[in-house]
């Protein structure tokens, strides 16, 4: 499964921050963390996420948020570099799950 994005630096902006993620680690805690009206930014690159393994053959997500935006607030998620996008690579997209927003 592959997802193109970009993010986790944080930069106070008027409608909420701006996450600059630059590790793998740094997405999970972007996402763990993010208000609405925040928007994660994620840096050119190949991000490999695994889940954990699950009852049943399939896997948790590895990257995931509880957090709700709203129509006024969303919660964006995008590359930092459209013309070198960010991969967020989960495997084989049949058994894992590798983001749960």
């Amino acid at each position: 499964l592959l997802l193109l994005l970009l993010l986790v630096l944080v930069v106070d902006v008027a409608e909420g921050d701006v996450l600059l993620c630059r590790t793998l680690v740094e997405i999970r805690e972007a996402l763990m963390d993010v208000e609405p009206g925040d928007e994660i930014v994620v840096a050119p690159g190949v991000y490999r996420a695994r889940g954990q393994p699950m009852s049943g053959g399939t896997t948790a997500a590895y990257l995931s948020s509880a957090i709700d935006g709203t129509e006024e607030n969303p919660i964006v998620l995008r590359s930092q570099d459209p013309d070198n996008p960010a991969i967020i690579n989960g495997g084989d997209a049949a058994r894992h799950t590798c983001i749960r927003i």
